[in-house]
């Protein structure tokens, strides 16, 4: 059972792009729709994937309509895992102000026991996509979730990305974290295979950070089964904002963080009798430098 983990600091400067596939590509892409589910949760669908998004928090979960049209095996099946207060996959930020201190933040915290605001969230939807917006002090962070188009390559794909803008009186620099927690259906973890500098696949199933002196993938692979997969996911980074670090974990050392993360190389996410935690539970965090915003309700991009 997953400990829901309450983490706070944090500030995002600029543009990040995300683009989570969630199940096999699927032969064609229906229109997209955004509906209101109960409260507080919008839904985003278009008949191959679904998405939720918390209009309490900003967090959100993805899961499969008929996802791969070739393979019935992976409709209906979870591509994160939901929990009712939709926080096991979130986004922190890492700010340093104009005198070099850091801060970090949730997105979607609330910050009122440091003088910085509440929970100040605003969620709205539209046609297209389900936009949210929240403030930190001076700060404001916006989280954009989107559907691939009809006319994409990427079928099936969710497309996730923040900004932010600074309305303080200095300039701030920060980078930001895309903490998600992998679930395969009912089944809580992966097991991820990475395209390296070669083109041949690395698995990943300890704990491990991909650093940039290790060559950023541009894309990963998470499995059921990697005999025999039923269930397949994928990620897929934007050529024009890519990660400086990639981090697979077991999901409790993860979300005990807030950016800083040390894997432990002998832990194995895969294995339900791990000593630390004896579940099988895996996550993996996109890191991105989002760079400088300036002061003056100004936006960085990257």
């Amino acid at each position: 059972m997953k400990v829901r983990h309450h983490l706070f600091t944090i500030l995002l400067a600029g543009l990040l792009s995300v683009l989570l596939l969630t199940g096999q590509p699927a032969a064609a892409l229906l229109g997209s729709q955004v509906s209101a589910a109960q409260e507080p949760v919008y839904l985003l669908e278009n008949g191959v994937i679904q998405v939720a998004v918390s209009t309490r928090n900003g967090g959100f979960s993805v899961r499969t309509h008929d996802g791969d049209l070739l393979n019935k095996a992976d409709d209906n099946k979870r591509l994160l895992y939901h929990s009712d207060w939709y926080d096991t996959s979130f986004t922190s930020f890492e700010v340093t102000d104009h005198t070099g201190a850091v801060k970090e933040y949730v997105f979607g915290g609330n910050y009122s026991f440091l003088g910085l605001g509440g929970n100040n969230l605003t969620v709205t939807q539209d046609t297209t996509g389900i936009s949210a917006a929240w403030s930190v002090g001076q700060l404001t962070f916006t989280q954009r979730i989107e559907l691939a188009n009809a006319g994409a390559s990427e079928h099936g794909m969710v497309y996730l990305s923040y900004g932010l803008v600074n309305h303080g009186s200095h300039p701030v620099s920060a980078r930001a974290r895309v903490l998600l927690d992998t679930a395969l259906g009912d089944q809580d973890y992966a097991t991820y295979e990475v395209v390296n500098a070669a083109n041949t696949y690395r698995r990943v199933t300890r704990e491990t950070v991909i650093g940039t002196d290790d060559y950023i993938p541009a894309n990963f692979f998470g499995y059921d089964d990697l005999n025999a997969p039923s269930i397949t996911s994928y990620t897929v980074n934007d050529a024009q904002s890519k990660p400086y670090q990639v981090a697979f974990g077991h999901w409790n050392n993860l979300a005990a963080t807030c950016f800083g993360f040390a894997p432990d190389a002998s832990l194995d996410f895969t294995n339900p009798y791990n000593l630390d935690y004896q579940t099988a539970d895996s996550a993996y965090a996109l890191y991105y430098d989002m760079g400088q915003a300036t002061a003056g309700a100004a936006s960085a991009s990257v």
